[in-house]
């Protein structure tokens, strides 16, 4: 399968997930803008050991389907990631399990998680 069509199929799974809470895509993307989403909300990745003088990898969304990373607590972003202008990136977020980006593509929603060595997103 290509991206676009695992794009897709996984995209209206994830659709499926949210309508059956009872929550549009567009109010989920609101509420996370509401509440200061990828654009303006950069988060820390829990680091194991980090040497001195060093800052954990942060990352955050921008327009454009980037992902964007700092390790000099943010003043300077790379890109991390460009999964292309289709992509909305809604928002990054570290939990226990591992750091998730939550993403749109064209109205159908779906997330990808961060690999164990920090180099690439892979899908779940």
């Amino acid at each position: 399968m290509d991206r676009s069509g695992f794009l897709k199929t996984f995209g209206m799974l994830a659709a499926g997930t949210v309508l059956a809470r009872g929550e549009s895509l567009k109010s989920l993307a609101r509420r996370s803008l509401d509440e200061g989403g990828a654009a303006s909300r950069p988060v820390q990745v829990p680091a194991a050991t980090l040497e001195p003088g060093t800052h954990p990898p942060r990352y955050r969304g921008e327009t454009g389907g980037r992902i964007l990373v700092t390790t000099d607590a943010g003043a300077t972003w790379q890109t991390h990631a460009n999964l292309g202008p289709d992509i909305v990136v809604i928002d990054v977020l570290p939990t226990a399990k591992g750091t998730f980006a939550h993403l749109d593509y064209r109205g159908l929603p779906f997330r990808l998680k961060l690999s164990a060595d920090g180099r690439s997103w892979i899908s779940e």
